[in-house]
């Protein structure tokens, strides 16, 4: 994917395009990082919901990068949308610069360093069937977006 600084400023236009979401819905875009492990490991694209059979749920998608708080040089490849619910809320993706993506295994853990998604979510279901296939059609059209 593109620097950061570009994912930074197309997500904060992204509640304004009109991309043709069926499940998720933006209200204000908004950007934090992580407080834990290297600054800047995670940074979070917050500000919209996802409904999943007629509840809504608040959702961010988390970029997992190499650590640095400066967002110009530097792209990433790893993140996950988590839905806040308990159980199956995270899908984790490997997304190329161009927007295409695959689901994955792999995060990059608040050091920076490759782990397997199963280990740092010790708890939860990841790459759950059910909510993968819904989030699909939304998650294209959001990583075309970014990219």
């Amino acid at each position: 994917m593109p620097e950061v600084s570009t994912t930074i400023k197309n997500w904060e236009s992204i509640a304004y395009k009109k991309l043709g979401l069926n499940v998720i819905e933006f209200g204000k875009p908004s950007i934090s990082y992580w407080d834990k492990g290297a600054a800047g490991a995670w940074l979070f694209l917050d500000g919209f919901t996802v409904t999943l059979d007629g509840q809504v749920y608040n959702a961010h998608l988390t970029i997992t990068k190499k650590p640095t708080m400066d967002p110009s040089g530097s792209s990433w490849t790893y993140c996950h949308v988590t839905v806040e619910r308990k159980g199956k809320n995270h899908v984790f993706y490997e997304v190329d610069d161009g927007g295409g993506f695959t689901t994955t295994q792999t995060l990059l853990d608040g050091d920076g360093k490759q782990k397997s998604a199963k280990t740092h979510y010790a708890n939860d279901q990841i790459n759950d069937a059910t909510l993968m296939n819904q989030l699909e059609h939304d998650v294209r059209l959001i990583f075309t977006h970014l990219a």
